[in-house]
């Protein structure tokens, strides 16, 4: 599953929709798949990808679009996503293009790259983009103190049974985590979250195997406890363990890309 992918099942898990989820392989597309995606996007030069969201009639692509399509469309059910206050909204959409313009980019340089000397650049460029995102919750967020609820606000203990105990569920520090771990809004998990958590899952499950670095424990080096604290929260999230796909898919899924792309 790709992290796009990943971020519209979370987005729809929030939002408490019944969805049929439909696998494409992409290295050898069904005309179906081709015909509906262009059906959307008319260029025919413009390359398939996913996710597609089929709604009725409504048809869409792009996560970013599909997340924010699924937050109004089903604003009275689930997790609500966006705030109804347009500053607020704003921030969360000025720190959600950040995130995708710089650590995205940042972290595919790191996990595609090869020689040594580009690794270790492409390391720097990494903790460089997460150090920005530690002082964009400093400057846009809300912060922690009675805003640091632990990261299953909004989610009833019957919808996390099958994930832990109740006392584990209830209370944050059960799981070893700490209590000033909270979303860029405080408790209000945002679309913020359900589009960035799907790369912060990879950041954290690939590149400990893949490029010997452990994102969290360098964060925390760095004394970047802010962006640590937001992405252990971002994991926390029943419907990031929900949705993701296990640590071995996720390095074997790159291993098999590294083949494909090999000269």
């Amino acid at each position: 599953m790709c992290p796009h992918s990943q971020a519209v099942i979370m987005a729809l898990l929030e939002k408490k929709v019944p969805f049929k989820e439909v696998k494409v392989d992409l290295s050898s597309k069904p005309t179906e798949f081709k015909e509906l995606y262009h059906s959307i996007i008319p260029d025919k030069d413009v390359r398939e990808r996913v996710p597609v969201l089929v709604n009725g009639t409504n048809r869409l692509v792009d996560s970013t679009t599909i997340v924010e399509y699924l937050a109004a469309c089903y604003a009275d059910s689930g997790t609500p996503l966006t705030p109804k206050d347009p500053y607020t909204a704003a921030r969360i959409k000025l720190f959600t293009q950040y995130f995708a313009d710089h650590v995205v980019p940042a972290y595919n340089h790191l996990v595609s790259a090869s020689n040594p000397h580009v690794i270790t650049e492409a390391q720097e460029q990494l903790m460089k983009a997460l150090a920005a995102v530690d002082e964009f919750l400093a400057l846009h967020g809300a912060g922690a103190g009675d805003y640091a609820v632990g990261p299953h606000y909004g989610w009833s203990m019957s919808s996390l049974s099958s994930m832990g105990s109740d006392e584990q569920m209830a209370n944050p520090q059960a799981e070893g985590r700490s209590p000033h771990e909270h979303f860029l809004m405080g408790p209000f998990y945002s679309t913020a979250e359900v589009i960035s958590t799907p790369f912060i899952v990879r950041m954290v499950e690939v590149l400990p195997e893949w490029r010997d670095m452990d994102v969290l424990a360098e964060c925390e080096r760095k004394r970047l406890v802010r962006v640590a604290g937001w992405m252990r929260a971002c994991l926390a999230r029943p419907s990031a363990k929900l949705s993701g796909p296990e640590r071995r898919e996720l390095v074997d899924g790159l291993v098999e890309w590294e083949w494909s792309h090999a000269v």
